[in-house]
């Protein structure tokens, strides 16, 4: 997020100002609170997929799965 968080704005100053022609001219604004709304996002989806993989992983029979690489 440390990384990436200013690294997306910069790509996006990028985009409006060498994608869009002349005839635009839109500043690259991103809000605080969409920064907020990222970082819960992000953590929020990272809990979740860690407790689903994290029970699918118990669930797996250590002894034959290495039996069926054979």
């Amino acid at each position: 997020m440390v990384i990436g968080l200013p690294l997306g704005y910069y790509m996006l100053s990028y985009i409006y100002t060498n994608a869009l022609n002349e005839t635009y001219d839109f500043p690259a604004v991103v809000e605080w609170i969409s920064y907020v709304y990222a970082i819960i996002g992000t953590i929020l989806v990272s809990y979740v997929m860690n407790k689903l993989l994290a029970r699918k992983i118990k669930t797996i029979d250590m002894v034959s799965s290495l039996k069926a690489n054979e």
